[in-house]
């Protein structure tokens, strides 16, 4: 994530102003986000390696952002346990700045998603270098967000959340989670001039990609990000 990937306009909301999407896997009880979050590293894209977040959403399928593995010739993940394990993109949306990574032999449990209610509270899931953090963030409101896609081209729409949250280079991807442990979102940018501000997008925006996992559909060949 870099702090230039920020150039865009809120063009919605309130905290309770955007419309809520109903529960797409409903949690039944607790769980540990904390087994479910991994580290994302990939190269092949120019001279420095990329480094993202990752949350698994499936059986061996991680969600992640799409600027950290477009084009890229090798994916990697790190899990909680120390293993590196490597992974292909499955399905990939460049205008929502979105991936499904697929990691064979990945064994790390699936988090539900659902969507946020309002002044819950949250939390924020990273991994460095395989090394778990979670930090207690807000959700300052719900938005929907212009922005161009990830090579800085055209005007797309993405849902989510503005969060006060301190968010750095390496950070995107991280899981936004309720107290249940459920993926509420998926941050993608911070503020260029907010030390305190960060974007995320709604975890139910991952569903589209999660469709396409699961019918067969081969993933869009993408360049790298910009």
């Amino acid at each position: 994530m870099s702090r230039r990937a920020a150039a865009f306009a809120v063009v919605a909301c309130g905290l309770a102003a955007c419309g809520r999407s109903g529960p797409t896997e409903p949690a039944t009880a607790a769980h540990d986000p904390a087994a479910s979050t991994v580290a994302v590293d990939a190269n092949g894209c120019g001279l420095a390696d990329s480094h993202a977040v990752g949350v698994v959403v499936g059986d061996g399928l991680v969600a992640t952002v799409a600027h950290a593995v477009a084009g890229q010739t090798t994916i990697a993940v790190i899990t909680p346990d120390g293993r590196r394990l490597s992974g292909e993109v499955a399905a990939i949306d460049t205008d929502l700045d979105a991936a499904i990574v697929h990691i064979g032999e990945l064994g790390l449990p699936a988090l539900p998603r659902r969507a946020y209610t309002d002044r819950e509270p949250v939390e924020l899931m990273l991994s460095h270098d395989g090394t778990v953090s979670s930090t207690p963030i807000e959700v300052r409101r719900r938005v929907t967000i212009g922005t161009s896609d990830i090579y800085r081209q055209g005007h797309h729409l993405r849902p989510g959340f503005e969060l006060t949250a301190h968010v750095v280079p390496g950070d995107s991807g991280g899981g936004v989670v309720g107290a249940d442990g459920s993926l509420l979102g998926v941050v993608w940018a911070t503020s260029r001039e907010a030390e305190d501000r960060a974007w995320a997008i709604t975890a139910d925006a991952y569903q589209p990609l999660l469709d396409r996992v699961r019918a067969g559909t081969a993933p869009t060949a993408v360049a790298c990000a910009a």
